[in-house]
């Protein structure tokens, strides 16, 4: 003969709401970096961002930043080769003092963009959320970041050669 016991557990739920002062967000303060646009809300690329930043244990998105600045040391070596004809101002094939501060500036500037675009890049490729890309994920995207990285190139140098005396911090 088996026995059954019955037991009854109480359960209560307790809802509290709080009514939020005017401007404070619904979002938990944690969550409110990633409202670019202040609408109480994530969505779309906010919604992504915060569930990378939460995978991260909330780390930043830095890179290995050894080797992102042998990257951007190679980058530049190879853009200062292309571009050494547009740099060396006066003619005599190298660059002086003011021609290398200029490249600098030049660089600075291309370089900033650079980071953004890796940025974005980790955001779409990273599949696994960790804030890095795995061989695989790089591999993937190499296509668009090549191709991204050769657009911001282009650009900011065509900026430089419709102003030729355009100086390096970008006043005309």
């Amino acid at each position: 003969m088996s026995q059954s016991i019955h037991v009854i557990i109480p359960c209560f739920l307790l809802v509290v709401t709080v009514p939020l002062q005017a401007g404070e967000s619904p979002l938990a303060k944690p969550l409110q970096a990633f409202d670019l646009n202040k609408d109480g809300k994530l969505t779309g690329d906010e919604l992504v961002q915060a569930r990378q930043a939460h995978h991260r244990g909330g780390q930043s998105l830095a890179p290995d930043l050894r080797r992102y600045q042998d990257f951007l040391s190679r980058r530049k070596a190879e853009w200062l080769q292309k571009h050494q004809e547009f740099l060396d101002g006066n003619g005599d094939g190298k660059l002086d003092g003011t021609e290398t501060q200029r490249a600098d500036a030049i660089w600075a500037e291309i370089a900033a963009r650079h980071d953004i675009v890796r940025l974005e890049i980790i955001r779409k490729y990273d599949l696994n959320d960790d804030g890095r890309l795995t061989d695989a994920e790089r591999t993937a995207s190499q296509a668009e970041a090549n191709q991204r990285r050769i657009a911001i190139e282009h650009q900011v140098m065509g900026q430089y050669r419709s102003h030729p005396v355009r100086s390096a911090a970008g006043a005309p």
